[in-house]
């Protein structure tokens, strides 16, 4: 399994809020928030798009893909 901050045609940001990136701030939120690696990742797309838009103006989608390559939702 492996999980991106962005897709491979995104920019990753770092945050204008906070120390870490968008995504690394968001994910870790979700781990301590889900007990589920797919819930957690559900929350951190959901978060890091909603900031990623609104911060900069653009979509940073997280990226979920198993052993092979297949994006997992």
């Amino acid at each position: 399994m492996v999980i991106a901050s962005a897709n491979e045609n995104q920019i990753a940001h770092d945050s204008m809020r906070y120390k870490n990136g968008i995504f690394t701030k968001h994910f870790i939120d979700g781990l301590r928030q889900n007990k589920r690696l797919a819930d957690a990742f559900a929350y951190t797309k959901m978060k890091v798009e909603e900031e990623s838009r609104q911060d900069f103006q653009e979509v940073q989608t997280p990226v979920l893909k198993d052993a092979e390559w297949k994006v997992l939702e």
